[in-house]
């Protein structure tokens, strides 16, 4: 018998011997120049410039540029350069490493302050290692209409051990202004003597446990000294293992449970005190209620809905008996039509012939002064409300610090800091503002809004 097998064997001479390459050929020798490589859509746009103008009394006022450029890409960029000439001065460009900017993002990027006012040309021209012609760019204004941030920058704490240090700051506004964070209580463990602000940090050592019989009602710091009088004889039958300090207490009678039905029945007990243990339910409402038990052992069980997601949902029951409830609006012809609910809430929306919010149009002011004269104290949208299903506007600083929120669409903002009664500093805020309509349309929108009193 042959037992010989045949082969075919196929050689492929040319083709792409780049692994990395899309349409690489593991069985390529030789390479035909044919690799194919996926290019990635890295693409930046220049939305917007304003300028910020800046300086105090011992130097000249500077304008200092903030482009506001669009990610329109398909790619996150890292890096970025901008080139930008201002009337009267050369070309210069500046760069911008690390930076994390997602594809549909808004970001504001700030650049070196100047003297001049006039037009300035603004491309971008440098973007993740790549050159284009140019990815984006515009021609904007500088003039004295920025506004003006003396008082934030000028006169402020210039101390950089301080805890409210500003680094824009060129002297102190009072002698005494910079705050260093502490403890200020003399008599608290942690006492910081240099400190002029109490953080709420200080820490007074000693015993927390309630139940010890040397308990600090002063102390926030458990420093392991507490004492627990009792019987510390672990032969007596009162023997208490949490004592820590003997009182004489032991009793050394052979007293315990002498019921042999009971859970805690001792066999060497020759009297009774009363401390027999019968494990079980002991909740009547439990339907595995047992009379007899007088320690429940957490094994009672109840009936309800045990879907924390209804409306009725009841975090004691231990087995579903089918009354979930899902409020909602159950008639499938409405535009809030929810096939998850089983009860109808009597909130049905239904879209009218003609819908009056197919032009409901959002009015942001640009401007107010809350000086509390009466005029232009708030700052708020002007909208439709019942146009939309959701509204959620947010203000930040130029930081990124979140200083205003609210999802009620009828709200105002006062000028405060996260709804207290703490104001925030004359100068320029930026707003976002998404949005969701009945019919599933979307609001996006940002802009800027000034602070001035």
């Amino acid at each position: 018998m042959n037992n010989a097998s045949t082969y075919s064997i196929i050689y492929f001479c040319e083709g792409c011997t780049d692994p990395e390459a899309n349409n690489y050929n593991p069985y390529a020798m030789f390479s035909d120049g044919s690799c194919e490589y996926e290019v990635p859509n890295v693409d930046i746009s220049v939305d917007t410039m304003t300028t910020i103008l800046g300086g105090c009394d011992v130097e000249p006022t500077y304008f200092i540029p903030q482009i506001v450029l669009n990610n329109v890409g398909d790619e996150v960029v890292d890096v970025l350069c901008i080139n930008f000439e201002i009337e009267g001065l050369q070309n210069d460009t500046i760069c911008f490493n690390n930076i994390d900017f997602q594809p549909g993002e808004t970001q504001t990027f700030e650049l070196p302050q100047t003297y001049n006012e006039g037009e300035v040309n603004i491309s971008v021209l440098f973007v993740n290692g790549n050159y284009d012609t140019p990815y984006g760019d515009d021609v904007f204004d500088i003039d004295n209409d920025a506004s003006y941030i003396y008082d934030m920058w000028c006169l402020d704490c210039i101390d950089p051990e301080a805890d409210n240090y500003n680094p824009y700051a060129d002297i102190n506004q009072t002698p005494n202004n910079c705050e260093y964070w502490g403890c200020m209580d003399i008599d608290a463990d942690n006492y910081d003597p240099d400190a002029n602000v109490d953080d709420g940090s200080c820490e007074y050592l000693g015993c927390t446990d309630s139940t010890a019989d040397n308990y600090d009602p002063n102390a926030n710091v458990d420093d392991g000294s507490c004492d627990y009088l009792g019987c510390t004889d672990p032969n007596a039958l009162n023997y208490d293992p949490q004592a820590t300090i003997d009182d004489g207490s032991c009793n050394y009678d052979i007293f315990g449970c002498t019921d042999p039905n009971a859970d805690n029945y001792d066999p060497d007990a020759t009297i009774d005190n009363n401390s027999c243990i019968y494990f079980g339910c002991t909740d009547p409402e439990a339907f595995n209620y047992d009379p007899t038990a007088n320690t429940d052992d957490n094994s009672c069980m109840y009936y309800g809905c045990t879907d924390s997601d209804a409306d009725n949902y009841d975090p004691n029951a231990d087995i579903n008996d089918g009354s979930c409830q899902y409020l909602g609006c159950t008639d499938s012809e409405a535009l809030n039509y929810d096939p998850d609910a089983n009860v109808d809430d009597g909130n049905c929306v239904y879209p009218p012939s003609i819908d009056p919010c197919d032009d409901a149009d959002i009015y942001v002011p640009n401007t107010f002064t809350p000086d509390n004269d009466g005029l232009n104290d708030v700052w708020f949208v002007s909208t439709t409300p019942d146009c939309w299903r959701s509204f959620d506007i947010r203000v930040y600083d130029r930081w990124g610090q979140l200083v205003w929120q609210t999802e009620d669409v009828n709200d105002v903002w006062l000028g405060g800091f996260t709804g207290g009664t703490h104001f925030i500093a004359d100068g320029i805020y930026i707003y976002q503002i998404i949005a969701h309509k009945w019919n599933t349309e979307v609001h996006q929108s940002s802009g800027f809004v000034t602070i001035i009193r």
